[in-house]
């Protein structure tokens, strides 16, 4: 009886971790348009900036740093699912079960996934911030080699 208790916890537990560990497929990723991590501010007015060219060469920017776009998106999923897991195990550890041992195991194993997943989750917010501003870097160097003044 105690251990249907565990099985909420560990399906949370592992679905978090095959979900952060599994790259989408293809025919997932392409589904839906995303919309861009960083948008650039480029001083349109210098040089007489055409529009159509400089879309073209936006997307052209944007094709270039798309492994760095795809590895801040992976380090966001990251971030949320180490989310996840503490509030599941904060959660856990407050649940009132009764009985000699599982109320102390369950409350245990909540507290230390709220732990891990707290860790985990700030762990994964550096790799995130790192992974944006490395897309924002090679965005912004990408237009100022096509002669975009970037304003920052």
């Amino acid at each position: 009886m105690k251990i249907w208790m565990l099985l909420p916890v560990a399906a949370l537990l592992a679905g978090c971790n095959s979900a952060t560990m599994q790259s989408p497929s293809p025919a997932v990723a392409t589904a839906a348009p995303q919309a861009p991590i960083y948008e650039p501010r480029v001083d349109m007015r210098r040089g007489r900036v055409k529009p159509a060219k400089y879309e073209a060469d936006l997307a052209a920017c944007r094709e270039q740093a798309a492994p760095a776009e795809q590895a801040a998106r992976e380090a966001k999923q990251r971030k949320e699912a180490s989310t996840a897991v503490a509030v599941g195990g904060a959660f856990a550890s407050f649940l009132p079960i009764r009985g000699r041992d599982g109320g102390h195991l369950i409350r245990a194993a909540g507290e230390e996934a709220a732990v891990a997943g707290a860790e985990n989750a700030a762990a994964n917010a550096e790799v995130q911030d790192q992974a944006t501003m490395d897309y924002i870097a090679m965005m912004d160097e990408c237009l100022t080699r096509k002669r975009y003044r970037v304003m920052r």
